[in-house]
């Protein structure tokens, strides 16, 4: 919805519970950038207990060989925030991996998302603005989520027709984040006349952030991606 004209490559290392070990998500970033993925998002985190790359070499291993390939990796900074434990989780705190953290319609900072060291820019996830994100926000007003094209499942376990429900989540911020760096890095082959490094596309987008009231770096990594003018000339 983001980024037109991107072609999809979808790698499923979850279940229909969002389950999954760390084998079939270092096996799904291998299967992509074998099969030429410029940008991949990592939507999902591990349990609070992963606390580096040595309790996931694998994933780590996949996430590093890729980026050296080229591939620019997105990450979901995780939804921590509601239950007091709001680091940055992993894979999204990954050396290599571009962390993510929400915001809501108000341009502020999610009560659930996870924030501090590690996390490099914020993207719209939806939902209710935190108690810590300043002065511009309204905790207490009404929020809405990110409408999400989904395929809904009954009961019964078969699945029916693709509805528009609302969801928020750092996941949804990390699909805008790898949607802006697929964009980012289309028009840095158009301007440079080559593939552009992971470390040019990252930098493109930390540095055309919107800023505004997103001044605390802790909150916001850079700031709130701004797609214009990342992309602009």
């Amino acid at each position: 919805g983001l980024a037109y004209g991107a072609k999809l490559i979808v790698a499923r290392v979850l279940d229909e519970n969002g389950v999954g070990g760390s084998a079939d998500v270092a096996r799904g970033i291998r299967w992509g950038f074998k099969r030429g993925a410029e940008v991949i998002n990592l939507s999902l985190e591990f349990r609070r207990s992963v606390n580096s790359c040595e309790d996931v070499p694998n994933v780590c291993e996949a996430i590093n060989r890729a980026h050296a390939k080229g591939a620019v990796i997105v990450g979901a900074a995780g939804n921590g925030g509601l239950s007091g434990a709001p680091e940055v989780e992993y894979p999204g705190r990954a050396p290599n991996v571009f962390a993510t953290g929400a915001t809501t319609a108000r341009g502020c900072l999610a009560d659930y998302s996870n924030f501090g060291e590690g996390l490099d820019i914020v993207a719209p996830g939806g939902g209710a603005d935190s108690f810590k994100a300043g002065p511009q926000c309204r905790p207490l007003a009404s929020a809405r989520g990110i409408v999400q094209l989904t395929l809904t499942k009954t009961a019964s376990g078969r699945f029916t027709s693709f509805d528009y429900p609302h969801y928020e989540g750092t996941s949804m911020a990390s699909a805008h984040v790898a949607g802006a760096a697929a964009l980012v890095w289309a028009a840095h082959r158009e301007q440079l006349g080559r593939a552009p490094t992971p470390q040019e596309v990252e930098a493109r987008l930390a540095f055309t952030r919107r800023e505004g009231g997103l001044a605390d770096p802790r909150l916001y990594g850079a700031g709130l991606i701004d797609v214009a003018a990342a992309t602009a000339p």
